[in-house]
């Protein structure tokens, strides 16, 4: 008998919850933590509970959500029984007639080219026939002056109409295609601005007595994401760099935020948090080891590019574009074009637009690089682009530098907090968020950082001098990777990578070339020959490298050169004379530090000798 009895308490249990009535709780997002992926969002609500169980609906909720994430909180000691979510489809939006016109007008377009496409084939097929049959009279009868004439004429003036007719519905054709690009251009706007279908959240909630109470609820919602960007500005060789950390946020979540108090984290909750284990390492003779091998040094890269709509060839503007593996991004313009400088090692680009599938492009040897998306029935929204001139380096590259030593001033537009596993940015005006997949700029922190000054040439390879600024301590900032649009004296100078995933203390940004100093290295005819000693021959070579300041106050500067480096016993290699520099006997480069007085020239010399087998090519310079 006891079954029996189990099974109907269970059906009476079940019938009872059937039977409770849900209470819609309206509810609004306050605050939402947008991570690199993801965003968690919260929001609050007032409602009063009734005596016993009952069950609390939150709707219009992102369809977008990681169920396991949800949380919920309520005052007054009311106990939370089971948490559920569930799609509701009746609240998907009918299309609008704004895209119903549009898509009629889309359609009409189509046939209007397809018809001209026909009269093309049309006039293609009629102009071949006259081709192939042009010949008139037989081989044994001749042709009369009077009908040669007429049939030249007619030939003549029937082709030209042929081809005036081809090239009027070319025309047509093509306007036609620069109508349609605009509509399916307009469509994508108003598809991505139809409302999707909805979420709802249900809470069974059980009281003790009638209450009024706060209703918390948060959830982790997919389709968001923020990559930093940085604005570095220097007035002058006497003034500390001035960073503005930016986060370029976006989202496709279902749901707007409106006013929300936003704070930005560097933590992933996509990444798996398990931590990883080594096996067994077994070494044998059939073992194959793989070495990645970069096929250009990609420190000085800049990537350009359009990205276009696969189907009709339309550009697509605010595409993200990403490094990946790093939070280097940027987005593509009005017309579709971005341009992204290359962080080291960069081996791919992410390229993510919503409605269309991501795709995922190697970096290849070309600095030019264009894309079609193809669409995609889920609405994608995942963030997806070294600069020359930033580097790091553990030990200065110059003495003694220009320094700006006055203390860091901070600018707070968000309060960074330092968190166990990552960094959050509390910002502190409330922004709206669109969920349209557009990305939004906000601004976080600026600083003014003391930064070294100095100037660095390679003669060898380029004869401009890059003014650099070298920060120091530049982890206390906790600065992701990122983009950066650089500043100098008020200018637009371009753009690079702030790449902060060196261990090094010391991070140089190039400010660019500046022009107002001349390097040159020449060959000194008269110290270079070439001499036979026995079965060797011996060379000898020699350089004169020239550092002019045409500035109105001195300048530092470091020059780098280098020795070449015998990697056989068959070859001689003695260093004459390299004027004071300092040598790396390992790799062969000198540094020269000089200080160079306004208007004034200062000249290094670079001598060494090769002794080779004379019966031997040897590329020496």
């Amino acid at each position: 008998m006891k079954k029996p009895l189990i099974a109907l308490f269970i059906l009476l249990s079940l019938n009872s919850y059937a039977t409770d009535i849900e209470k819609e709780v309206k509810s609004t997002v306050k605050n939402v933590t947008v991570f690199l992926s993801g965003a968690q969002v919260t929001r609050t609500g007032n409602t009063s509970i009734s005596k016993g169980r009952s069950i609390l609906l939150f709707n219009n909720i992102s369809p977008n959500i990681d169920k396991q994430s949800i949380q919920v909180v309520i005052t007054n000691g009311i106990k939370v029984l089971a948490v559920s979510n569930r799609l509701n489809y009746f609240s998907e939006v009918m299309k609008t007639g704004k895209t119903l016109e549009l898509e009629k007008e889309q359609q009409g377009l189509l046939d209007l080219i397809q018809q001209q496409k026909n009269m093309l084939e049309v006039y293609t097929e009629e102009e071949s026939m006259l081709k192939s049959n042009k010949s008139i009279g037989g081989q044994q009868q001749g042709v009369k002056i009077e009908e040669l004439k007429a049939a030249a004429n007619y030939f003549r003036q029937r082709l030209t109409n042929i081809n005036d007719l081809k090239f009027s519905a070319q025309q047509k054709i093509k306007t036609f295609q620069i109508a349609l690009n605009k509509i399916a251009g307009q469509l994508r706007e108003l598809n991505n601005q139809t409302p999707k279908p909805t979420s709802e959240i249900i809470v069974k909630i059980s009281s003790e007595r009638t209450v009024s109470a706060k209703v918390k609820l948060s959830y982790l919602v997919k389709n968001a994401s923020w990559y930093p960007s940085y604005d570095i500005r220097v007035k002058n060789i006497n003034s500390p760099v001035n960073i503005t950390y930016k986060a370029n946020v976006s989202q496709n979540s279902g749901e707007d935020w409106t006013q929300v108090q936003l704070t930005l984290s560097t933590a992933d909750p996509s990444q798996g948090s398990a931590t990883p284990s080594i096996s067994p390492w077994y070494l044998g003779f059939n073992n194959r080891v793989l070495y990645q091998r970069n096929e250009y040094s990609r420190h000085s890269g800049i990537i350009k590019g359009r990205v276009l709509d696969s189907s009709d060839g339309s550009p697509l503007p605010g595409v993200n574009v990403i490094i990946k593996g790093t939070t280097v991004g940027t987005a593509t313009d009005i017309d579709g074009y971005y341009s992204i400088p290359l962080t080291n090692n960069a081996q791919t680009l992410i390229f993510s637009f919503i409605g269309m599938a991501s795709q995922e492009v190697p970096i290849g040897s070309n600095n030019e690089m264009d894309v079609s998306l193809n669409m995609d029935d889920k609405q994608l929204s995942e963030i997806v682009v070294t600069a020359m001139g930033v580097s790091r380096s553990s030990a200065p590259i110059g003495y003694p530098s220009r320094v700006h030593k006055k203390e860091t001033k901070k600018i707070i537009a968000a309060s960074p907090v330092m968190k166990q596993i990552d960094m959050e940015y509390k910002v502190t005006l409330p922004y709206t968020i669109k969920s349209n997949g557009k990305n939004q700029a906000v601004d976080m922190v600026a600083y003014d950082v003391p930064a070294k000054y100095q100037y660095f040439c390679i003669p060898k390879l380029d004869k401009d001098a890059f003014l650099t600024a070298r920060i120091t301590d530049w982890e206390s900032y906790n600065f992701l990777e990122g983009e950066a649009s650089l500043f100098f004296e008020e200018k637009y100078i371009g753009k690079t990578v702030l790449d902060t995933r060196s261990v090094n203390d010391t991070l140089e940004i190039s400010l660019g070339r500046d022009k107002n100093i001349i390097v040159t290295r020449e060959k000194i005819k008269d110290f270079s020959s070439k001499k036979l000693l026995g079965s060797n021959k011996k060379v000898m070579v020699a350089y004169e490298i020239s550092v002019r300041n045409k500035k109105d106050e001195p300048i530092d500067i470091t020059i780098k050169d280098q020795f070449p480096i015998s990697n056989t016993k068959e070859i001689t290699i003695e260093k004459l004379d390299y004027s004071g520099a300092k040598l790396n006997k390992e790799d062969g480069t000198l540094l020269w530090n000089l200080q160079v007085m306004s208007s004034k020239t200062t000249k290094k010399r670079l001598k060494y000798s090769v002794k080779y087998p004379k019966h031997r090519d040897l590329v020496i310079d």
